[in-house]
């Protein structure tokens, strides 16, 4: 089935016309390392993304098939750009 005429068009808006909010992300790492030997060590790790747990909000609505919904923000970012606080403690031993 063909899409209707002129669907998916904007009329005679120009392209990048929707823009979302920015990204704030404050991330922090902190390692440690402990000689046990000559060429052994113990590493203790700790860091954290988003560590102020900032709202990063997703992008706007561009569905226009839905007029009442464009340029609407209902979602956060996911995880992996920008989501909630993540933490992270770890320890190693190298050799």
């Amino acid at each position: 089935m063909a899409p209707p005429a002129n669907a998916g068009r904007f009329g005679n808006s120009g392209r990048g016309i929707l823009i979302g909010p920015g990204r704030q992300i404050a991330s922090l790492a902190m390692f440690k390392s402990f000689p046990i030997r000559e060429r052994v060590f113990f590493r203790v790790q700790i860091s954290f993304t988003n560590l102020f747990n900032h709202a990063n909000f997703d992008v706007p609505a561009v569905n226009i098939s839905a007029p009442n919904a464009v340029g609407t923000i209902r979602a956060v970012q996911a995880r992996d750009l920008a989501g909630p606080r993540n933490g992270l403690i770890g320890a190693r031993i190298d050799w």
